[in-house]
């Protein structure tokens, strides 16, 4: 994401994809995943307590959820390989005449 974000593409997953126009893209119930497994839960009754929703609570959206996350890497691999192919070339800009110059001026 550093690299998409070098060359001024969005900072998600899911913008660079609908720039890049990629097959593979984010999906959309990925927040609720993430709360759900990741962020610490409120005591209740109907949960039994528990803080944290682990594996076991339910193994339904476990399954999902490493879907998820297998398809979050598809897509990074995606986005590097499209970028590596592309267009979008990043560079540091130091090997730039107009570059070279202004620091030798500034430096005079």
């Amino acid at each position: 994401m550093v690299w998409t974000a070098t060359m001024g593409l969005p900072l998600s997953l899911k913008g660079v994809g609908q720039v890049l126009k990629l097959e593979d893209q984010k999906t959309d119930e990925s927040k609720a995943l993430i709360k759900y497994f990741s962020v610490p839960c409120a005591p209740t009754k109907a949960n039994g307590g528990r803080t944290r929703n682990l594996p076991f609570h339910d193994p339904e959206k476990r399954t999902t959820f490493k879907a998820y996350n297998k398809r979050e890497v598809e897509v990074e691999m995606a986005i590097h390989s499209a970028l590596r192919i592309s267009r979008f070339r990043a560079s540091s800009g130091m090997n730039t005449p107009s570059i070279r110059k202004s620091t030798t001026m500034a430096c005079a």
